[in-house]
């Protein structure tokens, strides 16, 4: 759960709001105004990372992302900065 607790932090620290990762292993983080997909896509193409689009689990997901705590340690630490509008990600994890 270290992992998860981690990725909490960090997201928590760019002002984005979490939950989850208390007692499980994900971490839902919220992007109000962009749809689950255009974040995934964008964390993916700049940074190599998967996640998973909320609204691939009901309409109220959207605008959500899921990412799990199921990796390396020094993984959780690939997000470093995402912005309120647009994502930006200074640090990329290539050891993941």
């Amino acid at each position: 759960m270290e992992n998860a607790k981690i990725l909490v932090q960090t997201f928590e620290s760019m002002g984005k709001k979490v939950y989850g990762g208390k007692n499980g292993p994900y971490v839902w983080v919220h992007f109000p105004g962009l749809s689950s997909w255009q974040v995934v896509n964008q964390i993916l193409e700049r940074a190599a990372i998967v996640t998973v689009p909320g609204i691939g689990l009901g309409p109220a997901g959207d605008s959500y992302i899921r990412v799990s705590a199921f990796a390396q340690r020094i993984c959780t630490g690939s997000f470093k900065e995402i912005d309120k509008t647009t994502i930006k990600i200074n640090y990329i994890c290539v050891q993941c």
